[in-house]
């Protein structure tokens, strides 16, 4: 409390000293202004007397160059001027009372050329390293023959003077000729030489002022630098007074506080030593037994016997200590273990896989990873409920266990999938052991809340060190060949080299798919498609295409799926609506009108802003509705049908076109078919790519076509391979034909070059007749 009233009574004093001097300055700036300018109205009366005087003004009108230097020297001992001057039209000195050449002066020649451009001059001018402040009236005799010129020297003793008046440092300097032969400054050398080199830093302009604390040979000046009103010409003034000297009548009061907090300072620490002798040596007993808590050591415990709050301190602290180190082992525990089975953990697993192949580096040994899961674990928990699924997870990690020996490891990934570590196991016997001994006892029925469930199993096998040399690596083609498990018949599969370049390929699709969209290696082909009535080209499918950087062409077959597991289809929907919108609008700027048909998968129909996002596309490039045909697949139709009929109605009803595409290979019922907002159906290319050699698919095909005719809805036939199929599809009354027959998919930029080329290839005269 003490060292705070004295830091702040000090802090308090500085600033009122502060505060004052900075008053101070600011009086004085004013005061020097007045002066400045007083100066000039006293020089600007005087030049007007002479200019004005009769006999002054005869000499002039004779060129009696003695009486004129008479008159001047007159003049200007009655105002105290320093120099007196008469300038001719041109500029040049006539007469005055100094015998200087001026002529070569720099300041004489700027001075000279603002007499010349004026009639009535207020100036400050350096000329022979002095400042003069002076004023320049036009001399008549009758009509105007020169100027009359007089000024003060600004020098020391204008400084002192100043000085002695206010108490403080004052400096006046012009910027343009700021060394120190020409600096005017109550200060010594020293700090004169300082303050220049700070001036010469701040570089200051007529629209600048300073006030500020500068420190010149170690002490502090509170300063302020103004700019003299009153000039043509730039010229500054620097009023400074030492904080160290307005401080010293406070240095008293300081010293004293000082000694004042050393007192009390002194007297705590005596009272402090005598209150706190009887309580350290406890509280150094509980600081210890703290330490060692916080380094992890749980087993001594500290033994203060008194009843007082140390004692009470002591045994709580004890008590905390034990129950940080149930607690801790609980959260390892939790860490490495899994919770509902008490397994170790992927966590843990790791470290035990690191630890097995440390084992079998200094044996040169071998040992498995075997990684399963419960087929259809998912159903058995949506329709028996998530407790019989916990139940069977639990009964699984206790038959694990129990068949386990002590060197190999039981884990639980996670969900329904479970680790074996088999050590010194190679991969055969690893496959035979968990196929003839641990298969039959994880399948064998459970009784599980009075019913009993049979389950099978997946298995996926990795070797140490044939598949990989690292816990990591083990893990990963695990995965990968448990997955491929899943997809044969028996259930088990190893890991083959190789299978996981097409799982890091799926990865990359994913996280490349953004910088695939921005970086142009996507691009649209465009497969056109035939009026098969008319012959006319009114209509292409757009079709994307990916050349990715590191793997080269990546076939739709390939990236879609991929995009559509992972939710990502939606942004490549996106990119291929505005492509089309751009490239339909860049052919309509050709005259060349194509309605473009664009795929949409199901999690398109279940995104709620896919209406938004065509329409913002269409409004964009300015083009219509009627340019975009929206294909959807019977299967992504039937993956909700409600939720899909809603969308597709929306979409109707905005002005788009919707067409079934692969129509024949899904599962749609004819009432749901008619229940659609749809305005075409697409063929599958499967039922038309055999059309003329296969009796069945001609039939299927003219079928669907009454079919959809009668329910007034055009029909596409994909898969149009040849003049003959093409025929028979025209025989049929199918509407419009897509495939290779008519043309492959063209890139967007040949597109136009080879529809002006084909416009008319496919009209025969009898369809123009028609």
């Amino acid at each position: 409390a003490q060292l705070i009233t004295m830091l702040a009574t000090l802090a308090t004093t500085e600033n009122t000293v502060r505060e004052s001097v900075n008053e101070d300055l600011q009086v004085a700036e004013r005061t020097f202004d007045q002066l400045f300018e007083q100066r000039f109205y006293q020089l600007s009366q005087s030049v007007q007397v002479l200019v004005d005087d009769f006999g002054f003004r005869s000499a002039l009108a004779s060129n009696d160059s003695p009486t004129i230097v008479s008159a001047l020297e007159n003049h200007a001992a009655r105002a105290s001027a320093s120099m007196a001057l008469y300038v001719d039209l041109n500029g040049a000195v006539v007469a005055g009372t100094s015998q200087d050449d001026w002529s070569d002066q720099p300041g004489w020649l700027a001075i000279r050329d603002e007499i010349i451009a004026t009639d009535y001059l207020l100036a400050t001018v350096t000329l022979q390293n002095i400042q003069y402040q002076i004023v320049a009236v036009p001399a008549m005799a009758p009509a105007k023959i020169g100027w009359v010129m007089m000024g003060f020297a600004i020098d020391d003793a204008v400084a002192a003077e100043f000085r002695e008046l206010t108490g403080l440092q004052i400096s006046v300097y012009d910027p343009d000729t700021l060394t120190q032969n020409q600096f005017i400054s109550t200060l010594d050398n020293n700090h004169e030489a300082q303050l220049i080199t700070f001036l010469q830093s701040t570089k200051m302009s007529s629209d600048k002022e300073v006030v500020s604390e500068i420190i010149l040979a170690d002490e502090s000046f509170l300063t302020r630098i103004h700019l003299l009103a009153g000039s043509s010409r730039p010229l500054f003034v620097v009023l400074q007074k030492s904080l160290r000297q307005e401080m010293l009548p406070y240095h008293a009061m300081e010293n004293r506080l000082i000694m004042l907090f050393m007192a009390v300072l002194l007297g705590a620490v005596l009272a402090g030593l005598g209150i706190g002798g009887n309580i350290v040596a406890p509280i150094r007993k509980l600081v210890m037994q703290a330490e060692r808590i916080g380094s992890g050591n749980y087993a001594v415990e500290i033994a203060i016997n008194s009843k007082d709050e140390i004692g009470q301190l002591s045994t709580t602290l004890n008590t905390m200590q034990q129950e940080i180190a149930r607690r801790e082992f609980r959260i390892v525990h939790q860490t490495q273990y899994d919770d509902l089975t008490d397994l170790p953990n992927r966590y843990l697993v790791r470290d035990r896989i690191e630890t097995a192949i440390s084992r079998a580096q200094r044996s040169n040994g071998r040992f498995t990873v075997v990684m399963l899961d419960i087929s259809r674990f998912k159903k058995i928990n949506d329709t028996l409920g998530h407790h019989i699924g916990d139940i069977l997870l639990k009964e699984t990690a206790t038959r694990l266990i129990r068949r386990q020996r002590k060197s190999d490891t039981a884990a639980r990934m996670g969900g329904d999938d479970f680790l074996l570590v088999l050590e010194n196991t190679d991969l055969q016997t690893s496959i035979d052991l968990v196929s003839k001994e641990i298969l039959p006892l994880l399948t064998s029925p459970h009784q599980l809340d009075e019913m009993e469930i049979s389950v099978k199993f997946n298995c996926g096998f990795v070797e140490y060190p044939s598949h990989a040399d690292n816990a990591a690596s083990l893990l990963r083609r695990c995965e990968i060949a448990l997955y491929e498990a899943k997809l044969s018949h028996p259930g088990l599969a190893v890991y083959e080299e190789g299978r996981d370049e097409g799982h890091l390929r799926e990865l990359a699709i994913v996280s490349d798919i953004d910088k695939a969209m921005e970086e142009n290696h996507l691009r649209l082909y465009f497969q056109p498609k035939l009026n098969l009535q008319t012959g006319e080209l009114h209509q292409a499918e757009a079709l994307v295409r990916w050349v990715h950087p590191k793997y080269g062409f990546l076939p739709p077959d390939e990236f879609i799926p991929v995009l559509e597991q992972t939710g990502n289809i939606t942004k490549l929907t996106n990119w291929v609506i505005r492509e089309a919108a751009r490239q339909c609008w860049e052919w309509l700027c050709h005259d060349i009108n194509i309605t473009i048909s664009i795929n949409l998968s199901a999690l398109d129909l279940m995104d709620p802003g896919l209406l938004g996002q065509i329409e913002r596309a269409v409004d964009d490039y300015h083009i219509l509705p009627s340019n975009f045909i929206l294909e959807i697949t019977e299967s992504a139709v039937m993956h909700d049908a409600n939720a899909a009929r809603a969308v597709l109605q929306e979409l109707q009803s905005a002005g788009y076109r919707i067409s079934i595409d692969d129509f024949g290979t899904g599962y749609s019922s004819l009432a749901q078919l008619k229940s659609l907002p749809v305005s075409e159906l697409k063929i599958d290319k499967s039922f038309v790519l055999n059309l003329t050699s296969s009796s069945q698919d001609a039939v299927i095909v003219k079928s669907t076509i009454d079919l959809a005719h009668s329910m007034s809805l055009k029909v596409v036939a994909e898969g149009v391979e040849t003049q003959e199929s093409m025929t028979l599809l025209q025989e049929f009354g199918c509407d419009i034909g897509q495939g290779y027959f008519i043309s492959k998919p063209i890139p967007a930029g040949d597109f136009a070059a080879w529809y002006q080329a084909n416009r008319e290839r496919f009209i025969t005269p009898e369809k123009v007749a028609a």
